[in-house]
């Protein structure tokens, strides 16, 4: 097969291939899926593209991602950030994207709690998806602000672009129910330009999404 590749090289130009397909001379033959050139784990990436339909088919049924939505979300980043994730965190981390916590409004919706579908830390509330996030008891509160502060470090550390601060802060300090007083980031001169418009067009990929 090695040596049949290495001779297609010199067949007349009529019986090569009409659309380009970047191979090199050294390689003989590649596999392609689309424009992506297969270079690591192709019976994953193979996989990935015999299943897409039905994936995309579940994802629509499931969760309501249909294919304008589809495409304005990152797939192989979110990929990248699930996969540093420990199991757990990850099967966690999962079921908040898809708001599918079993949370005691779910359970009690599914007949699993037999007394209440209001939370069991504030009392005053449905525990919600949502509500996970702004719950107002005191200790819940006060791990929400700790992991809040604890994130600006990080970002700080790893010198995020000021606009993407501001942005996050804006969005995130609301979902979070936390009262976000003066900062220096909010003061600093706004970007323009390409970056404002791409930072635009992000930010309405990710309000499609949702920010929870």
């Amino acid at each position: 097969m090695d040596a049949d590749t290495k001779n297609a090289y010199a067949l007349p130009a009529q019986w090569q291939t009409q659309c380009y397909v970047p191979v090199l001379r050294a390689e003989g033959c590649a596999v392609h899926i689309g424009n992506r050139k297969v270079t690591s784990n192709i019976h994953l990436s193979v996989l990935e593209k015999w299943n897409e339909t039905d994936a995309r088919e579940y994802l629509e049924k499931r969760h309501g991602i249909c294919a304008e939505l589809f495409a304005t979300i990152y797939w192989q980043s979110l990929r990248f950030g699930l996969k540093k994730l420990s199991p757990h965190r990850r099967a966690t981390t999962v079921k908040l994207i898809h708001r599918h916590l079993p949370t005691y409004a779910k359970l009690y919706s599914q007949g699993r709690v037999t007394m209440s579908s209001r939370c069991p830390r504030c009392l005053h509330h449905d525990e919600t998806n949502a509500h996970v996030y702004c719950c107002m008891n005191q200790e819940a509160f006060d791990q929400r602000k700790a992991d809040w502060n604890e994130m600006w470090k990080q970002l700080r550390k790893i010198r995020t672009a000021t606009i993407i601060e501001q942005t996050w802060r804006h969005h995130l300090g609301t979902l979070l129910a936390i009262l976000l007083g003066d900062n220096l980031v909010d003061s600093l001169p706004v970007v323009h330009g390409d970056i404002s418009t791409l930072l635009q067009h992000a930010i309405q990929e990710q309000t499609s999404i949702g920010w929870d």
